[in-house]
């Protein structure tokens, strides 16, 4: 489990530049989803200083691009990729990042276990073929 984040589990792998967190959820598989693809949700809790987002661009389609840029200090860090796969409510890959060496494919799965929602967001980073 990861310090100071409840129901949240960890496993890195090195080797295949991989990083999986798994984390329990007291809500609905749809509402999770509206939560990561709805600008209006997003914006919301995406910046990790608390403050809403001051731009949150979404097209949610395979192709489609997305664009997230933090209020403070304005105009930096910015979050920007492509969604590859969309299959609602429960599962979502995209691509992000910049230049190869800094970009990422997250697999992101929503399932049911032992009767409670489990969300799985898992990436591989570096360069992508």
């Amino acid at each position: 489990m990861l310090a100071g984040i409840a129901n949240t589990d960890l496993i890195l792998d090195r080797d295949k530049h991989t990083i999986i967190l798994t984390r329990v959820l007291a809500a609905p598989c749809e509402q999770v989803f509206e939560a990561w693809t709805q600008p209006e949700h997003v914006a919301c809790w995406w910046d990790p200083s608390g403050e809403p987002l001051a731009q949150c661009e979404i097209d949610l389609r395979p192709g489609g691009a997305f664009r997230f840029v933090n209020r403070h200090p304005p105009g930096a860090n910015q979050f920007a990729g492509v969604y590859r796969e969309i299959a609602p409510p429960r599962h979502l890959v995209f691509e992000a990042g910049g230049d190869r060496a800094c970009h990422s494919r997250r697999d992101w799965r929503q399932d049911v276990s032992d009767g409670e929602d489990r969300v799985r967001l898992g990436g591989t980073v570096g360069a992508i073929s």
